[in-house]
């Protein structure tokens, strides 16, 4: 997480974020299934994903998804919250891809008090192909509060 603040009016629309990135293989998914209770061995044995008619074994989906909450969270720093994350999956992330999720503001608004900030975000592999696109919502702080 970042020790920086972010403000929201230090926020223009069209901004990228810094990305998230990150190396996935079968000791990653290991360790997210052991966390998460997601033992599927089509995310742990290639034999087994190779009989479900993929290349090999596959990354969880939402591990890709608490990866993107990461890139959220990271940016908004402790003085943010990350208010909504959703994505879509649409396309498999196997072994060894590099996975960088990204961000990049559409709009700011202000609704009940809280000052938002809606992003367009998603994750891509080392080849560029997008996997998961989504959106978030963050709150940020606000001098003026």
């Amino acid at each position: 997480m970042s020790n920086e603040t972010v403000y929201w009016e230090d926020v223009p629309e069209g901004m990228e974020i810094p990305p998230f990135v990150r190396k996935t293989g079968l000791m990653e998914w290991n360790r997210f299934a052991a966390a998460n209770e997601e033992h599927f061995e089509y995310h742990m044995d290639h034999v087994a994903g190779k009989a479900m008619g993929f290349p090999n074994a596959i990354g969880m989906g939402n591990l890709r998804f608490a990866y993107l909450n990461n890139l959220l969270e990271d940016w908004a720093g402790e003085q943010g919250r990350v208010k909504v994350v959703g994505c879509q999956y649409r396309g498999m992330n196997l072994e060894h891809d590099t996975l960088t999720c990204w961000g990049q503001v559409i709009r700011k608004f202000v609704e009940n008090g809280e000052h938002l900030v809606e992003l367009h975000i998603g994750v891509r592999n080392q080849k560029g192909e997008e996997t998961a696109p989504g959106r978030g919502v963050v709150v940020l702080p606000s001098r003026e509060a």
